[in-house]
């Protein structure tokens, strides 16, 4: 998408060819393969912006539409702004600067680079006085969050037991979705899942409506094949506290488990409600329930000639009969 949408887009071509030299690697290839191992390429897409040299300035990993936001993102990249360089250049001028290394975690952190994140964090949990007064702006609405907050956050990839400490001192945190849907994780952990369980226990008694966290559970349950009724149960509490802002991820995770159980009508009522109250997002929500992915063509079809012949949120939708 990435590849037809920004850089095969004519619009964008004077941009490129005025800034950058492209050369695209490929895996499997030798000059690919060097590439992924020099940069320690972990997904795709992912696009590298170097110095004529080979000296990493900075990279985006994946792609978020519309291209006219990829491009704002290679622009800003390309004058220097909060690149791994140009950071890196400011650590090593003062090695204890908390905002610096606050933009480090964060860096790390959204390029899945999670032992480097730890080892900034650590550096300002160092300094926890500090830590706390340092203020910066993070997540989509940019609300200002402090550099220990965000260094206490990055922990919670150590374990559960963490991910409690991180829960009780910061329930109310914009980083707490993320903490509770990354928990899966700790669940199917063999060398963590006992203590995850019983972290588990805790933290659902503490925050019984959170969707991310029931979704980590209800993913827990559909890789293990077991606990399906505890996790209907959590789900359908859920669900009622929830009322008109179910999330898709969520919702995607409960449908599965229900074809599992062989609830058909549940699932139709689930996926009604769905559309009903998220008509905006349609193709999205068509993309982004899974369980037509595991129930082969014919639920592919059902499901997608639904959403997309919705005129309104109202359109009947059947998932009676084998899928």
């Amino acid at each position: 998408m990435l590849d037809k949408q920004f850089f095969q887009d004519e619009q964008f071509h004077p941009y490129l060819t005025q800034n950058f030299l492209l050369f695209r690697g490929h895996r499997g290839q030798p000059d690919g393969d060097e590439i992924y191992k020099k940069f320690s390429v972990r997904a795709t897409p992912t696009v590298m912006v170097v110095t004529a040299d080979g000296q990493e300035i900075d990279l985006v990993l994946g792609y978020d539409p519309p291209p006219e936001k990829f491009k704002d993102t290679l622009e800003k990249t390309y004058h220097g702004e909060n690149t791994f360089l140009n950071l890196m250049q400011a650590y090593e001028k003062d090695p204890a600067e908390v905002a610096v290394l606050a933009r480090l975690v964060e860096k790390y952190r959204s390029n899945f680079a999670f032992e480097k994140m730890a080892e900034f964090a650590q550096k300002i949990l160092s300094q926890p006085e500090r830590a706390r007064q340092v203020m910066l702006p993070f997540g989509k609405d940019s609300a200002e969050v402090s550099a220990y907050e965000l260094a206490r956050f990055a922990a919670t990839y150590s374990g559960p037991e963490a991910v409690l400490e991180f829960a009780t001192e910061f329930p109310t945190s914009q980083f707490l979705d993320v903490v509770f849907g990354d928990f899966y994780r700790s669940l199917v952990n063999k060398e963590q899942s006992e203590k995850a369980s019983k972290v588990f226990d805790q933290l659902i008694s503490k925050f019984p409506e959170s969707q991310m966290l029931v979704r980590s559970y209800l993913m827990y349950c559909l890789s293990s094949k077991s606990n399906y009724d505890r996790g209907v149960e959590l789900a359908d509490r859920v669900i009622n506290g929830n009322v008109g802002k179910i999330d898709r991820y969520f919702a995607s995770s409960y449908a599965n488990i229900l074809l599992e159980k062989g609830d058909t009508q549940k699932v139709e009522h689930l996926v009604q409600e769905l559309i009903k109250n998220n008509h905006e997002q349609t193709i999205e929500i068509e993309m982004q329930v899974g369980f037509y992915r595991k129930r082969g063509p014919r639920c592919r079809r059902l499901f997608s000639t639904a959403y997309l012949q919705l005129p309104t949120a109202k359109a009947p939708i059947s998932v009676a009969g084998s899928c």
